[in-house]
């Protein structure tokens, strides 16, 4: 603001002009001006009076610079309510900060969303300058990988994932990483990692706990049709080969063995010493090396159609 104390003795000043040295004028007394740069500016005021007298008065006006106050940004002024970011304009030993957060550094982190705005003070000239930006902070789904559970070794369980858009099971043993509800079957305790996508973008992770009991669960075939068929010709244990620990033995009625193998694998076609045994019940004992289990039972050949 320019202050005209111009006076005449007699008469009156009828005209004003101000040249604010930057091309730019005014006709006012009293004019206020801003300037869009900083420098040195010659400012000249000429008066006339009412007889046409004329007088011309100089000065030069400093304007100081403004300090840097643009905000910048670490990321994307919108991001997921699990992450963060930085806010931080430049930093100079002559400056002071104060943002509308109450801190006064010149970087901040912030998690919620809102306008954050910053005056920066230049404690040599005494300029002031503010910026401010819009922060939108989006929430994450709820996603769950389900409860922890305990399986039998040798079993296939389905995993229950829920809460996504997407999903992905951060785990090359499940039957389909890519869905909600994929089947496992885990030979040790596992923990998977379920990842999920909600309707916004934002990804957040959980994860279950499946652990394997090897609890010498079995389903011990009673039959046999080893005629060549394809199909039931050989005697079965489903999840034997989880206890490769095993051995084998098949009596006849009479208490005679007719077959004995260690680490049994499902090979066995009804025969003794090569010969196929006739069509009866046998009698099986399954037992362990590192275990005090045993199972006993009947399995019948029929080998006749």
């Amino acid at each position: 603001t320019f202050t005209n104390s111009s006076t005449i003795p007699s008469g009156f000043i009828q005209f004003y002009q101000w040249d604010f040295g930057d091309g730019s004028v005014s006709m006012a007394p009293n004019p206020a001006y801003t300037y869009g740069d900083s420098g040195t500016y010659n400012v000249t005021l000429v008066t006339i009076s009412n007889n046409g007298c004329l007088d011309t008065f100089m000065t030069a006006v400093l304007v100081n610079a403004l300090p840097v106050s643009q905000i910048t940004a670490g990321g994307p002024l919108q991001f997921c309510a699990n992450d963060s970011l930085a806010l931080s304009v430049p930093a100079s030993a002559n400056l002071t900060y104060s943002w509308n957060t109450g801190d006064t550094i010149p970087s901040i982190m912030v998690n919620t969303s809102g306008t954050y705005a910053v005056t920066v003070t230049d404690t040599i000239t005494g300029c002031m300058s503010m910026d401010s930006v819009d922060v939108t902070v989006l929430p994450v789904p709820v996603i769950s990988a389900g409860k922890d559970t305990t399986m039998s070794l040798g079993a296939t369980i389905t995993l229950n994932g829920s809460g996504a858009v997407t999903y992905n099971w951060l785990s090359a043993t499940v039957s389909n990483p890519f869905i909600a509800n994929p089947s496992v079957s885990p030979s040790t305790t596992t923990t998977y990692t379920l990842s999920g996508t909600g309707i916004n973008g934002c990804m957040v992770t959980d994860s279950v706990k499946v652990t394997v009991n090897a609890d010498f669960t079995f389903v011990i075939s009673n039959a046999l049709t080893p005629n060549g068929d394809g199909f039931n010709d050989t005697w079965d244990i489903d999840n034997i080969w989880y206890y490769p620990n095993n051995e084998v033995i098949i009596f006849n009625r009479n208490g005679q063995k007719v077959f004995e193998m260690t680490s049994y694998n499902n090979t066995w076609t009804g025969t003794f010493n090569g010969t196929p045994l006739p069509d009866a019940t046998y009698y099986y004992v399954l037992k362990f090396t590192d275990s005090d289990k045993i199972f006993k039972g009947p399995v019948t050949i029929f080998r006749s159609n």
